[in-house]
């Protein structure tokens, strides 16, 4: 009868270890789940669908209005576009000499598409880099400093540098 009794005994402790193992890990699951699916929730939310986001600085070096404007797509940085006007005389050929050199040398180069137009009075520069098109071997950018190792570019490191800098960014 003793024995009977301890039979029944071990066999129900053994029914309510097994019965709190399987709530254990069913707890668990549940909230492993629950903090992945909020995890993957705040990276959808996270990212617009499309951002631009300009920096202008009106005096720059020579009295050059600069702006340089990131494009990005759900957090992927897809394009930087740098453009510069200026309208003085005094500095203007240099200035016109110095940009075109740099355009001309900026198109041999695969993902970047650059454009100056001046005369002895004023001119504008445009230089277009197309992030996915870059060899990043032989072109260095500053934004592939703010890119994580999925590809998404932190836009508020981004701006604090170019705020420190002495740009003036909007999002558009």
């Amino acid at each position: 009868m003793k024995q009977e009794k301890r039979k029944k005994r071990a066999i129900w402790i053994s029914v309510l270890l097994i019965i709190l193992l399987l709530t254990i890990s069913s707890t668990t699951l549940f909230v492993q789940g629950a903090k992945e699916g909020e995890i993957q929730k705040k990276e959808r939310e996270e990212y617009p669908e499309e951002q631009t986001i300009s920096c202008y600085k009106e005096v720059g070096h020579d009295g050059v209005e600069e702006t340089e404007t990131v494009y990005l797509q759900r957090g992927v940085l897809i394009s930087r576009t740098n453009r510069a006007e200026w309208s003085k005389s005094t500095p203007s050929e240099k200035t016109c000499e110095y940009y075109t050199k740099n355009s001309t040398g900026l198109n041999a180069y695969q993902g970047i598409t650059s454009t100056c137009n001046c005369d002895s009075n004023r001119g504008t520069y445009t230089a277009t880099y197309t992030i996915a098109e870059l060899d990043r071997t032989q072109i260095r950018l500053k934004q592939f400093d703010y890119l994580n190792e999925k590809g998404i570019f932190n836009v508020t490191s981004w701006r604090i540098f170019m705020e420190d800098s002495g740009f003036d960014c909007k999002e558009q």
